[in-house]
């Protein structure tokens, strides 16, 4: 479009991007809620936009295969896996009232910067640390159980073993990670955030059929049954969040938060589908 069409039509075309509106926010012309809205309202479900606008459904900073962002994940799911899965006999000789200090401190520090990168507009890096916070709540739980002797006896004494071992104790934590995750998501409406959620749902299914079974004795069919019903179960919430974010009007409500349910959904599905005997 040309200078003389611009002052014909009497309109202009300017580019426009998500961190335009987060300098407004920084200069105080705009609120954050403001910025937010208006990016929503440039982005509503059947309203076009020209290619030199660059609105698209998510920010320029949002998720993509950049090195930036592979650099990011590395480095979230190192931290990640430092505090869950390597959480081993070595950590544990601190006893319960250390890694309790640890573990809230880590969570506190995520999630300030959490909101720092947020407010900067920097969602990946922001969603990572959120998901870390979410991840070191059955850490905290177990802690403070053990603290107050609340913790049921005769299961594993280390929290090492919540990744290793079935056991229908560890469900004081899962339903905590669960809780903590939704009301976190809520909070931070980050697409990673699901994914804490979606391990715990699969940790669930085992810990709740052992739980089933204690009067029983162990039963393999039955476990697999189990995961067979909670992978059903998972997909079918998962095709829930994936049609209301498609319908959704509000921008960050509108991103791929149903993933990481398809996935282990499907995991627990075909895990107990594939133990099912083919032969009938």
């Amino acid at each position: 479009m040309t200078n003389t069409d611009m002052h014909q039509s009497g309109t202009a075309t300017v580019p426009l991007r998500w961190q335009d509106l987060q300098n407004a926010v920084s200069a105080g012309t705009i609120s954050q809620a403001q910025a937010q809205t208006l990016w929503a309202s440039f982005n509503a479900p059947g309203k076009g936009s020209a290619p030199e606008q660059q609105i698209g459904a998510f920010p320029r900073s949002g998720p993509g295969f950049s090195f930036v962002n592979v650099l990011y994940y590395f480095g979230g799911m190192v931290a990640i896996g430092a505090m869950t899965l390597f959480m081993t006999l070595g950590f544990q000789a601190m006893g319960a009232a250390g890694l309790l200090a640890i573990g809230l401190a880590y969570a506190f520090a995520c999630l300030k910067v959490a909101d720092h990168f947020k407010a900067k507009g920097l969602p990946v890096p922001a969603g990572i640390l959120a998901t870390l916070a979410v991840c070191l709540v059955p850490l905290v739980v177990w802690c403070v159980q053990s603290l107050m002797g609340l913790w049921p006896s005769g299961g594993p004494s280390s929290y090492s073993a919540y990744h290793t071992h079935i056991n229908w104790r560890w469900m004081t934590l899962e339903f905590a990670t669960l809780a903590a995750g939704l009301v976190m998501l809520w909070r931070y409406r980050m697409p990673f955030m699901v994914m804490p959620v979606a391990v715990t749902v699969w940790y669930l299914s085992m810990d709740v059929a052992n739980g089933l079974m204690q009067n029983e004795g162990w039963d393999w069919k039955f476990m697999r049954d189990v995961s067979l019903v909670f992978g059903i179960a998972t997909c079918g919430v998962a095709m829930w969040v994936d049609a209301r974010s498609r319908r959704s009007r509000e921008l960050q409500w509108r991103q791929d938060y149903a993933f990481w349910l398809y996935v282990f959904g499907a995991i627990m599905f075909w895990c107990g589908l594939s133990l099912r005997d083919s032969n009938l």
